[in-house]
């Protein structure tokens, strides 16, 4: 792969390894980090030694350094498994191999048309007011009856 998609696959490789890192650093920092980067709802459980906000921060971190490996193992810097099969002599993978990767391609492919069609025919039920956790700062307001609030106070006038 030559040009910019180079710089884009280490530049995304090392955002993600920092992701990593900060959620990993996060933990270490205790309930004043969770408040600190907006998770303030896991402080409490945090304070009283629960395990359920340090492993969610984990399960983030460890999601975030899979995808950091996927960047740079794309752009050929990190170590591959089937690589290093191919290295010591083997012809090939193992047929599982490709059987995994077909279950994995499979998978995300699901993931990919579910949510491209999620959002093309306009299907929000996933993420409704009543079990969203934040709104979006930077959604417009809505006035009485759903509306905008722009396009309420104009319907008064």
């Amino acid at each position: 792969m030559n040009g910019p998609g180079r710089s884009l696959l280490v530049g995304a490789g090392v955002l993600s390894v920092s992701i990593a890192v900060l959620h990993l650093t996060i933990i270490a920092a205790g309930p004043r980090g969770y408040v600190y980067f907006g998770a303030g709802d896991l402080a409490p459980a945090a304070a009283a030694g629960s395990p359920i906000p340090a492993l969610l921060t984990a399960g983030l971190a460890l999601v975030f350094g899979v995808w950091g490996w996927y960047a740079f193992a794309g752009r050929g810097l990190a170590f591959v498994p089937e690589v290093a099969a191919l290295w010591r002599g083997s012809q090939s993978p193992p047929p599982r191999y490709a059987v995994f990767s077909l279950v994995a391609l499979a998978t995300g492919m699901a993931y990919l048309v579910g949510t491209w069609r999620a959002r093309s025919s306009g299907d929000s039920e996933a993420v409704t007011e009543k079990n969203a956790v934040t709104p979006d700062p930077l959604a417009p307001a809505r006035g009485p009856g759903g509306r905008h609030a722009d396009t309420a106070s104009r319907q008064r006038s």
